[in-house]
Formats: C-alpha cells, structure tokens, sequence
C-alpha cells in the first residue's frame, strides 16, 4: 500500500517519480491534460494537436497553445474521454 494524502494505492509503486505519477493516474482513474511550454492568453481557434507523453512542437519549433484552446481540449476531454487513466498534452 502507498499513501499519497488524499489516495490510497492498493499496491506498491515503483520509486521513478514518472512511473509513480503515470501508476497514481491509473490507480485513481483520472487524466492528466499537460500544455505545452508556453501556455498564454490568445484566441480560440479549435486547431490544436493532442499527443501523449511528448512535447508538441509546430513546424516553427515552438511549443505553444493559447489558454482558450486548452481549456477547449480539457472541455473536449470531459464531454468525450479519449483518454481516460492516461497523460497527454495539447499544442499547436
């Protein structure tokens, strides 16, 4: 049994912080939505990139998403789960 505070996980988690955060989500059933490295006010345009564990970059090198339309995906996520026990990302 691991304690986290607020969790009780039934078993042992392996002692890397990623593979405790990836076996927590799973354990608990939530997801993780994760921005990209720049999250900023802008406009909504509904014309973002979801990923997984990987850092979106557009064909500019830049990592980016406007507040609007990561609120967007995290909307999009609750009324349609696609990745339900999972991390992933947004970006452009």
């Amino acid at each position: 049994m691991t304690d986290y505070g607020m969790f009780t996980v039934p078993f042992d988690v392996p002692c890397s912080v990623c593979s405790q955060k990836r076996t927590l989500i799973a354990a608990v059933g939530m997801s993780a939505l994760a921005p990209s490295a720049k999250l900023e006010p802008g406009q909504r345009t509904d014309k973002f990139r979801l990923g997984g564990d990987q850092l979106l970059i557009d064909a500019n090198g830049e990592s980016k998403i406007s507040v609007q339309d990561y609120a967007a995906a995290m909307i999009d996520e609750l009324e349609r789960p696609a990745h339900v026990r999972r991390r992933f990302t947004v970006g452009y």
